[in-house]
């Protein structure tokens, strides 16, 4: 007998006839920890694959390496791949919720960028509104003048109107 692959999908050992094993094949297509499709290093893709390499547990990964009997220099390097590996997955996950972030902000900034274009469309007609008022409440001011009737002061300042266009109108007798 060859040898005995525990399974052909999932991870197992590999018994050859002279009783050493390596771990063998790749995870399943469905395993959740199969996040992009790797090949092992060529240095040490018959021991362990870098998918498993970067999914087993730490204590899994150390017994099958110390069950193996690989030299230390070996384990040392092994552990540093999957060091790397991890490294690369977590810059990648850091990579997308950036970009998830910054995707967010961006329609934020949309959302706000709308808002303040319709509240300065309100703005304008409000202050159209309030010239068309100051327009009508001096020409209310200069009518009184022509009539000699007697303007008090108001407790509202209107900017950009003369201090004696800011009163109320009272007839004099």
């Amino acid at each position: 007998m060859k040898g005995f692959n525990a399974s052909h999908h999932n991870m197992g050992l590999m018994i050859n006839e002279d009783g050493s094993g390596h771990v063998s094949g790749g995870e399943s297509l469905s395993s959740p920890h199969n996040f992009e499709t790797r090949r092992a290093d060529p240095k040490y893709g018959n021991i362990i694959s870098d998918d498993q390499l970067s999914t087993l547990d730490i204590k899994d990964l150390n017994r099958i390496l110390r069950d193996q009997g690989l030299p230390k220099e070996t384990i040392e390097k092994l552990k540093q791949r999957r060091r790397t590996l991890k490294n690369r997955k977590y810059a990648t996950d850091c990579r997308e919720k950036k970009d998830t972030e910054v995707s967010h902000l961006q329609e934020t900034q949309s959302d706000e960028t709308s808002t303040i274009e319709e509240l300065e469309v309100a703005n304008s007609i409000l202050q159209k509104e309030i010239d068309e008022l100051k327009r009508r409440y001096q020409a209310v001011v200069r009518h009184a003048k022509v009539e000699n009737i007697r303007i008090t002061e108001r407790n509202v300042p209107l900017s950009g109107l003369s201090s004696n266009t800011n009163a109320q109108i009272t007839h004099s007798s």
